[in-house]
């Protein structure tokens, strides 16, 4: 959701929306001022407006890729930076409430990228009673090959309501043939019933890149 999307900053966007600033330090300097000038209260409506603008965000995407052909049947939903989230976790607990309740309207299966420290930080532990939420484990201590993890499954506890995951991303902004990527581990099932272990690749988001 975009700055400009969203009421509450509609000052900031009228004064943003001038070619005042000279460089990068006075926008940063300003925006600083701008969200200290701002009472509790201010802030407090915003976040409990956010799950119906994410909800209608979601109805928005969903029909518009369905009205052109292209089908959409998961999500991927990074709950991660517990920074970036309230601090009470009621209110964390009933924006996600809101918005995979809704998912399930269009998608048969919505996956969760977390970990146990972020879930259980964000979440107090949550465990959601939602059979269509499968996990995608994040098992990176940081970038590059100094961060990864092994690529098995060793080591995963269940935390929240997952009791078992079959992807699992092991390593996060490596240098492969000159191109930087996330390296993933799925479990795949072959057409004779039998597990293997498939090794995938991606370029990373700026969402990617941050968790």
């Amino acid at each position: 959701m975009a700055p400009s999307d969203y009421w509450l900053f509609s000052d900031m966007q009228r004064v943003l929306g001038e070619p005042h600033f000279k460089n990068r330090a006075e926008v940063d300097a300003w925006l600083k001022t701008y969200f200290a000038s701002k009472q509790h209260a201010w802030y407090g409506e915003g976040i409990r407006k956010l799950p119906i603008r994410w909800q209608k965000t979601l109805d928005e995407y969903y029909t518009g890729l369905n009205s052109r052909g292209i089908p959409l049947s998961y999500m991927y939903l990074v709950i991660a930076w517990p920074e970036m989230w309230s601090t009470d976790t009621t209110s964390n607990i009933n924006f996600l409430n809101s918005l995979l309740t809704r998912a399930k309207q269009y998608l048969s299966n919505v996956m969760i990228i977390t970990n146990e420290q972020n879930w259980n930080t964000i979440t107090g532990g949550w465990k959601p009673s939602l059979s269509y939420i499968g996990l995608w484990w994040m098992n990176v201590t940081g970038d590059g090959p100094n961060g990864e993890s092994l690529p098995n499954f060793d080591g995963f506890k269940p935390f929240g309501s997952f009791n078992d995951t079959i992807q699992k991303q092991f390593a996060r902004n490596e240098t492969l043939c000159g191109v930087t990527v996330n390296k993933y581990l799925i479990l795949c099932s072959g057409l004779d019933g039998v597990q293997n272990l498939e090794f995938r690749v991606s370029v990373p988001s700026s969402a990617d890149s941050a968790i």
